[in-house]
């Protein structure tokens, strides 16, 4: 789930990338490396990371729910609301910044805590 995720997160960055290529004209070679690297090498990391950060605090609120739950809810709410992402990448290569870029960023933020935040809830009651 998580690299499925972080694929789809590199592709919304896609447009976004040509667009600041073409208005800077410049090649978009090295933006596209840098978003690859940090996409598929770092971000897993990381949200390994906010998972662990995530697993110590649910356990500090008295859910019983195991390392791999919390995991697999957080990567899951990731590929849950990736079609908001990849509508957020497109409003922002094709329209670019803009009250439009936000309505669609805090939407993909809504989706994204609404369903982590009831797998948590599912996974600390039946582990409960």
């Amino acid at each position: 789930y998580l690299m499925a995720s972080c694929v789809v997160f590199l592709i919304s960055n896609l447009p976004v990338i040509s667009r600041n290529a073409h208005q800077a004209g410049t090649d978009m070679g090295a933006d596209l490396g840098a978003t690859i690297l940090a996409w598929l090498f770092v971000a897993p990391l990381g949200l390994y990371l906010v998972a662990a950060v995530m697993r110590v605090f649910t356990k500090a609120l008295g859910c019983k729910a195991s390392w791999f739950e919390v995991r697999l809810v957080l990567f899951w709410s990731l590929l849950a609301s990736t079609p908001f992402i990849l509508l957020n990448g497109l409003t922002a290569g094709l329209i670019g910044p803009g009250i439009q870029l936000n309505i669609i960023g805090a939407l993909w933020g809504l989706v994204f805590l609404w369903v982590f935040i009831g797998g948590l809830r599912a996974a600390c009651k039946d582990s409960a």
